[in-house]
């Protein structure tokens, strides 16, 4: 009987050490350009396609300054998100506001502005 107690005493004390290797993946996230999304859907081309056509139409001065506002997001995108092209529309009126040496008369960018909120190429019946 002392036998098995000692031999039990034996197994029990022995113990493994395993080594646990925790892998560590890590992940870069990249931060897209300012006012620019990270996935985009068919509906956001055409809204980019529009747009752009529109985007044309723009006074010169105000278009050189909002291409440098947006870092080029009217010319260099495939695809817009109309949300974001709406929040860079109201930050930049804030910034135009504060600069009061620009003229007014900006009717084409009107027409810009207001085609970036009622433009939704997702909605089937759209008055433009």
């Amino acid at each position: 009987m002392s036998e098995a107690i000692a031999i039990a005493n034996e197994t029990t004390s022995i113990t493994t050490i395993t080594e646990v290797e925790e892998k560590v993946t890590i992940t870069e996230h990249i931060k897209p350009k300012i006012f620019r999304c990270i996935h985009y859907d068919q509906y956001d081309v055409l809204y980019a396609t529009h747009m752009k056509r529109m985007y044309a139409y723009v006074e010169n001065d105000i278009k050189i300054e909002f291409t440098k506002f947006t870092e080029h997001l009217i010319d260099e995108e495939n695809a817009i998100s109309r949300n974001k092209l709406l929040d860079a529309i109201d930050e930049f009126k804030h910034i135009l506001l504060k600069n009061n040496d620009t003229n007014n008369d900006y009717k084409n960018w009107i027409r810009f502005t207001d085609e970036a909120f009622n433009y939704r190429p997702y909605q089937p019946c759209i008055i433009s």
